[in-house]
């Protein structure tokens, strides 16, 4: 997510050198040379949108609409929403248009994420508390810049979205990919974040910006057939990654960098965030062998091969159906979970997009904790279709039954 071509300063998110951003003026929530600390409140301030999500619904109104036609005032109860975390991929490449399309990359995840009433993140609505950050951060000249945190967390829904929309519509791809160190960087913050946490890493490449040597083998520039850059054709007798041979592009930081990234990817596994890998529609296919590795190490491989998410076409519509099934992993369940313990089940209702439905063990929903409601029948396959946007649950008002 951001980058650059000549080392000079560091910044990110977890880093305190002073810097400066990529443009004069930083765009809504952006943060320049802060601590993590800092930048954590910082960044809840300038957005203006994150914020506790159990608290967030706890105190919202509501009404209920009975069979006589009449209806009765509630007050919804705060829920605990699963954490939707996406890393993207900002590098210069997410600017390319991949083959068959007329759209670059970035626009197609931006589009897939929150084009109105057909993106991922819109479908879901407010049955998410979602988080971003992107990679590398644009705040200094450094293409390996790791990368910043720019939302989050935040219960979803219109404002959310918008604001999450503006910032990607802004953004503009360069630089490398210094996965590993995002990655890492992310780590840190999953302590904050509403559990259970999942990370969705959506890239285009291979990850790079590594510190070791590479052979040939592994230079970047090497397999995708660098053939003029570098002042001759890098093949196996030339590695333009060796600065010996080239002074020209990054040098050893080209080098695909699969042991720390797969590291990486495994430590926030074992933090209990689990990595869902994205190939956006146009990754360059001799990398697919190390995004399955990222995303096994990652532990949410998929079924069968590739083990990462790959979009069958480079379409937003493809690229919406390959998120729509990471999100059926990981958010579109049919168990609501609750704050605390309702000591009033009498009086509680659930309401998909303003509409109460009926406790009822086949087709509505029933108990299935003091603190837990599950979806069934009906009600929640209109939850696997993607077709509810807000699920309530509300006290103050005799439940409806059938």
């Amino acid at each position: 997510m951001r980058n650059a071509i000549v080392v000079a300063l560091s910044c990110s998110l977890w880093s305190t050198p002073a810097c400066t951003d990529e443009s004069s003026a930083s765009p809504p929530g952006e943060l320049v040379g802060l601590d993590a600390a800092a930048a954590l409140d910082a960044e809840s301030t300038a957005n203006d949108v994150a914020f506790d999500v159990a608290e967030a619904a706890a105190a919202v109104e509501c009404r209920v609409a009975l069979r006589d036609g009449s209806a009765c005032a509630c007050t919804e109860i705060g829920q605990r929403p699963p954490t939707l975390y996406l890393l993207l991929d900002r590098s210069g490449s997410m600017g390319d248009k991949p083959a068959g399309s007329s759209r670059s990359k970035w626009s197609l995840v931006r589009s897939a994420l929150l084009a109105a009433d057909t993106g991922v993140l819109r479908r879901l609505g407010t049955r998410v508390s979602i988080a971003m950050g992107w990679f590398p951060s644009p705040a200094s000249e450094d293409a390996c810049n790791p990368g910043r945190h720019v939302l989050g967390p935040t219960w979803g829904g219109p404002s959310a979205y918008d604001a999450l929309d503006a910032k990607l519509a802004a953004a503009s791809p360069r630089g490398s990919t210094p996965t590993a160190a995002s990655l890492r960087a992310l780590l840190d913050r999953i302590p904050s974040l509403p559990p259970p946490v999942h990370v969705v890493l959506a890239t285009d490449g291979a990850p790079t910006c590594g510190s070791g040597p590479c052979g040939a083998d592994a230079c970047t520039y090497n397999l995708e057939g660098d053939q003029l850059t570098f002042g001759g054709s890098c093949n196996d007798s030339f590695n333009c990654c060796d600065p010996a041979n080239t002074t020209r592009g990054l040098g050893w930081k080209a080098c695909v960098d699969l042991e720390s990234t797969r590291a990486a990817a495994a430590a926030l596994a074992a933090a209990g965030a689990k990595v869902f890998v994205l190939g956006v529609p146009g990754a360059v296919s001799q990398y697919g062998a190390v995004l399955d590795e990222i995303a096994i190490a990652g532990g949410a491989p998929r079924e069968g091969e590739p083990k990462y998410y790959a979009a069958a076409e480079p379409t937003q519509e493809a690229l919406a159906a390959t998120l729509s099934s990471i999100a059926a992993k990981v958010i579109d369940t049919c168990d609501v979970r609750l704050d605390a313990p309702v000591e009033e089940p009498g009086i509680t209702n659930v309401l998909l997009d303003g509409e109460a439905i009926p406790e009822d063990d086949g087709d509505g929903w029933r108990w299935t904790s003091p603190s837990t409601i599950a979806l069934v029948g009906s009600a929640c396959a209109r939850i696997h279709a993607g077709t509810v946007t807000r699920i309530q649950v509300a006290v103050g008002c005799k439940t409806v039954t059938r």
